[in-house]
């Protein structure tokens, strides 16, 4: 689902998956995010994901992992869930007929955006 208005833009999507020959290995999640138009170039992004996970068939279930070895990222730990936030803050700017002076940029109209993460 994605909203374009005056204001900004919002959107919301679902994923979901399970192995065909256990419905018990399975993974869901869900994703949204909205942008502000704040003036005229700039945006504030605010998006955000959850994911339930029960598929992790390549993860050894081993519990004896060491602090070493987890910070090393040398072994994986096993989870049932993941989840992140993000915002960002852009900037666009340049010419709305960036695509006609140059057709490399892609896309057009808009500029070129510089982002900030925090």
């Amino acid at each position: 689902m994605n909203f374009q208005r005056p204001w900004g833009s919002a959107f919301a999507a679902a994923e979901g998956a399970h192995h065909l020959d256990d419905i018990d290995l399975h993974h869901i999640a869900f994703f949204t995010g909205v942008s502000f138009r704040l003036g005229r170039g700039l945006t504030l992004s605010v998006m955000g994901d959850v994911s339930r996970i029960k598929d992790l068939i390549t993860v050894a279930a081993d519990a004896g992992d060491t602090v070493e070895e987890i910070l090393l990222a040398r072994r994986q730990l096993q989870t049932d869930y993941t989840y992140s936030t993000s915002i960002s803050l852009s900037y666009s700017f340049g010419s709305i007929f960036n695509n006609i002076v140059n057709p490399r940029l892609g896309g057009g109209g808009g500029g070129v955006p510089m982002m900030m993460f925090f």
